[in-house]
């Protein structure tokens, strides 16, 4: 359980350091607001799930009992000579074949379900494939850029995550990332945004989005009502990136988010 190892960790490390600065102690509760959106975020789709689930199986028990009564009629008609076998039995025969391919289908989704990724591996959700998407890194981030531009943010998330799985070195897979979650963001999904900003935010901290996505994490929290968590991302922006181009908006940001915490 990757989420409560992270949540764990990380309070321990804020009661064994009793003497930490208050500026340390905000960045920690930072941290663990972000695991618990995570952590948020991975059960309410374990919900939908389970519900998509439930509903698939209630569905085929009811065709399953069609089936068996159309079956019985039939066994019933070919005993008085009745049926006409090449029509009656090959429909029976397609929809029987119909219901075995939905049972591998909901079947599939349950077991994928039970191996869910851990929460903190944000960027590898798994989204269906539409279309096949190029081999190539600079090919797949084009093609990603372009469906945002598009506004196909759901094919553009597809294309950016799959950069990073499969090309996590690549010299644009951080800018590949923040673009998701700016996509994840404006579909109004703050929490999903937040998930992979964590991802430039620990694995690409040297990377040249840091500051863009302090930003957006900043207006993510902002927009679940993570108040103080917010202000500790936008405050951390402004003291460390001094020459950011988006300053003067920064700075009206943290004059607003104060504002809102009560500060």
């Amino acid at each position: 359980m990757m989420v409560l190892r992270l949540i764990y960790i990380a309070l321990v490390g804020l009661v064994s350091t009793s003497c930490v600065s208050h500026w340390r102690g905000q960045e920690m509760s930072a941290d663990i607001e972000m695991v618990r959106a995570q952590l948020e975020q991975q059960l309410e789709d374990q919900r939908k799930l389970r519900k998509k689930l439930e509903q698939g199986f209630g569905s085929l028990e009811v065709r399953f009992d069609k089936i068996d009564g159309r079956v019985k009629r039939a066994i019933s008609r070919l005993q008085d000579d009745s049926l006409d076998s090449d029509s009656e039995l090959q429909g029976i025969k397609d929809e029987i074949k119909g219901l075995k391919g939905e049972i591998s289908k909901l079947k599939h989704e349950s077991l994928k379900s039970q191996s869910e990724a851990p929460v903190n591996a944000a960027a590898e959700t798994v989204i269906p494939e539409t279309i096949k998407l190029p081999t190539k890194p600079k090919e797949l981030y084009e093609y990603g850029y372009d469906r945002k531009k598009d506004k196909d943010c759901k094919e553009a998330v597809r294309a950016f995550l799959q950069l990073y799985n499969k090309f996590p070195k690549y010299k644009q897979t951080d800018s590949a990332l923040y673009l998701a979650a700016k996509c994840q963001y404006q579909n109004k999904k703050p929490k999903e945004a937040i998930r992979h900003l964590n991802v430039i935010l620990t694995k690409y901290k040297k990377g040249r989005k840091v500051d863009d996505a302090l930003e957006l994490t900043h207006d993510a929290f902002r927009r679940i009502n993570k108040c103080k968590t917010a202000l500790v991302f936008i405050e951390e922006l402004i003291d460390e990136y001094p020459t950011y181009k988006y300053l003067k908006r920064a700075k009206r940001k943290l004059k607003k988010t104060k504002k809102k915490c009560g500060d």
